[in-house]
């Protein structure tokens, strides 16, 4: 009896921890879906809009880590300009572009969706080699 009472008691304790997890999920993302079926990996994912949200969130790691690999690599490339105004190449911007676009439509996304997450991202990256190559220009040797 008194294990039973323990047992209970201690259900009690792991069902308000459940309770209290799920308290600030909210309920849209335990919910089924109100129409289709899953489509992502065959079929297998997704059965709530939290896991939709939980593979996101993992993308999004995923791209930021990808992002900072590419950002050290502009980096390097401002060592190979002359000064802060060479970092600016139009022609290799409407490459990448165009790159992307081809790469993007193989892969089923939206080229514009594609094109346009790209011209912000090298903006912003131009934007910081312009500042490393200032950086740069400001400690070199005279």
């Amino acid at each position: 009896m008194r294990a039973t009472i323990k047992l209970l008691v201690f259900g009690g304790f792991v069902l308000a921890g459940l309770k209290a997890a799920f308290a600030d999920t909210p309920a849209e993302t335990r919910r089924p879906a109100f129409w289709g079926a899953p489509t992502v990996d065959g079929g297998s994912c997704c059965q709530t809009l939290g896991l939709v949200r939980e593979n996101i969130d993992r993308i999004d790691a995923a791209l930021i880590a990808l992002m900072a690999e590419r950002g050290a690599y502009v980096h390097e490339a401002a060592r190979f300009k002359q000064n802060p105004a060479a970092v600016e190449d139009t022609a290799r911007v409407e490459a990448i572009i165009q790159k992307v676009r081809r790469l993007a439509w193989e892969r089923q996304l939206n080229p514009d969706v594609a094109e346009q997450t790209y011209r912000a991202m090298i903006a912003g990256f131009t934007e910081d080699e312009r500042r490393a190559a200032a950086e740069m220009m400001r400690h070199k040797a005279p």
